[in-house]
């Protein structure tokens, strides 16, 4: 056989098919590891042929000779032995790299947190260090990063020795033009990236370095291309354009849609605050799936919890007001009235109360976040809970402040939950309780009141023609509330 070894020629008088006992051995080895030819197999049977020519008595054939079914068979256990033993060097060799791999890590951590002195010195290096000079700039690069990712939509920056490997930054945080020179870049906001084994605490000298590395690194390779007032401008006409198409789409569904007429009062009004709900879902569900669903509408998120959340601040909220109001003598509880199908008064309140949070703090409120700041979502979702409300300018300052500052409320609970359930049920337990209810809070003039409130004295305390939310006291309780939950959030993002 060519190639193999195995000499064609003469083995004996009788037949040249004859192969010497190494040539046998040869191929014997072949079938093991699965190399075994066409051209191999049939030499091995010709061999076999000649050797029963020469023993014709079958008493004298070697049993123990296999036949050329039984190499095959020997071949393919032989193999299959070998891929498994070899699969499983293969696996063992992996975890022996990986268990080299952990312990030279593990022996690096050691080193480091060996000496404070020199890790200090290490970082306050690139701390005040001028990215301006070449030398200086590369090293920043090779010590700290290791590769930067470039997307239509965001830079990807990996990190060296970082525990959360990846840090990024969308285009418009970039170009955030409150923050882009500044040291409170978006690019190191939460703190710097912390070494688990840096003996000194976090390593916060860690964000500087980046907004260096940032600044540099936009200046000489980035954005030498890229115009950021008109990228800023084009972003802020996306974002304007969509919430006057939203709004104005709401408003057209709910002008054009008729309310169907009926005798009854109660299922009027219901229908009056469907009508407006389903139509601010529609359009949001249109803007949703056209933003291919990138927008996260906050809508649900742990419902048990948020639902106590809302129902226990919402009861604080209304009762320390009305409580606070009743001690001074402001107002009084002097009747009580039947309202029939009262039920379905709160529902048509509950919708309505929905309508109102999806409206200002739903899809708009999170796609100007999203492709602006939080500061201008904030602006936006109070001027229109503020304009939806424009009955107030006619009561003067005080009851346009309770209105804002609520508003401002309702978006701090927004932002400390993480879901629109909580405002959602907070202000239910104003407008429902408060108004249909108690008395004490201005809905629609067709809303009954299962108690008659009387309001008495000043008009700054008692709220006048706006009951108590033009009161100061109204206007107290939302700054608290607002203040308490903004610095909840604040704490909540310093424990993660």
């Amino acid at each position: 056989m060519n190639g193999l070894g195995i000499n064609k020629a003469s083995k004996n008088d009788k037949d040249t098919n004859i192969l010497t006992p190494e040539e046998v051995a040869l191929l014997r080895a072949h079938a093991s590891d699965g190399t075994l030819t066409a051209e191999e197999r049939e030499t091995y049977s010709k061999h076999l042929e000649a050797m029963k020519k020469l023993m014709p008595d079958e008493s004298k054939v070697d049993k123990s000779m296999p036949d050329e079914s039984e190499v095959d068979v020997l071949g393919l256990r032989v193999a299959r032995a070998l891929i498994t033993v070899t699969q499983r060097l293969a696996q063992l060799e992996e975890q022996k790299s990986a268990l080299n791999d952990a312990i030279g890590t593990e022996n690096v951590r050691v080193s480091l947190c060996e000496d404070r002195h020199s890790i200090q010195a290490y970082f306050d290096k690139f701390l005040h260090a001028d990215v301006n000079d070449p030398e200086i700039r590369d090293q920043v690069f090779e010590y700290f990063v290791d590769k930067v990712y470039l997307y239509d939509d965001k830079l990807v920056v990996s990190m060296w020795f970082s525990e959360d490997d990846k840090q990024e930054i969308t285009w418009r945080d970039w170009f955030s033009l409150d923050e882009y020179w500044t040291d409170e870049s978006p690019f190191v906001k939460g703190g710097g990236v912390e070494f688990d084994c840096f003996p000194l605490g976090s390593t916060i000298s860690l964000a500087v370095i980046l907004v260096k590395l940032r600044r540099a690194f936009c200046v000489d390779t980035l954005m030498f291309e890229l115009d950021r007032e008109v990228y800023c401008m084009k972003k802020v006409l996306s974002v304007s354009i969509k919430t006057i198409i939203f709004f104005v789409g709401w408003a057209i569904c709910v002008s054009v849609i008729p309310i169907p007429d009926t005798a009854s009062a109660v299922i009027w009004r219901f229908w009056a605050e469907l009508i407006p709900l389903l139509s601010v879902i529609a359009i949001t569900l249109i803007f949703w799936l056209a933003d291919q669903k990138k927008i996260r509408l906050h809508l649900t998120g742990k419902p048990v919890y948020n639902i106590i959340l809302g129902g226990v601040t919402g009861t604080i909220w209304l009762g320390a007001s009305v409580g606070i109001l009743s001690i001074l003598g402001v107002v009084q509880i002097e009747g009580k009235n039947q309202i029939a199908m009262l039920w379905l008064w709160l529902l048509a309140a509950f919708l309505n109360t929905v309508m109102q949070e999806m409206l200002v703090r739903g899809y708009l409120y999170q796609m100007i976040k999203s492709n602006s700041n939080i500061a201008a979502a904030i602006i936006v979702s109070t001027g229109l809970f503020t304009f939806a409300h424009g009955g107030a300018f006619e009561a003067g300052i005080l009851p346009v402040l309770n209105v804002i500052t609520m508003s401002l409320f309702m978006t701090a609970v927004l932002e400390y939950t993480g879901s629109l359930i909580a405002p959602i049920v907070i202000h239910f337990l104003w407008n429902g309780v408060g108004a249909i209810i108690l008395g004490g809070v201005s809905l629609a003039e067709d809303y009954p009141h299962l108690f008659d409130m009387t309001i008495h004295g000043n008009p700054i305390l008692s709220g006048g023609s706006c009951k108590i939310e033009g009161s100061i006291i109204v206007l107290f309780m939302n700054l608290a509330f607002l203040i308490g939950f903004v610095a909840a959030k604040k704490r909540k993002d310093r424990n993660r």
